[in-house]
């Protein structure tokens, strides 16, 4: 099934070493993918089927498949987490 608007997708560009540097995005129309090997226009990607490689504008090499669900907790975007104040403890006060 061929990658749809609003749908995820991941980006995958081999770099030295055995690297891969992995780039996780929601397609949508008008936007661009942008990473260090260049820039993809997300309408390049959209109607494209999954395990296709599609070269940036510098000429850089993506494998574009969809995430597994690990892939997907490692790399979504992470919120900022609460701070809840500490409650000081009466002191000499028994628990229970």
């Amino acid at each position: 099934m061929p990658f749809r608007a609003g749908e995820l997708a991941l980006a995958e560009m081999r770099r030295k070493h055995n690297r891969t540097l992995k780039v996780l995005c929601r397609l949508a129309a008008g936007a661009v993918l942008a990473g260090p090997g260049g820039v993809l226009p997300h309408g390049d990607i959209i109607g494209q089927l999954p395990g296709q490689v599609l070269r940036t504008a510098a000429g850089a090499r993506l494998l574009l498949r969809r995430p597994s669900l690990e892939e997907y907790v490692l790399l979504m975007p992470r919120g900022p987490t609460i701070a809840y104040p500490k409650v000081p403890v009466a002191a000499g006060r028994v628990a229970g």
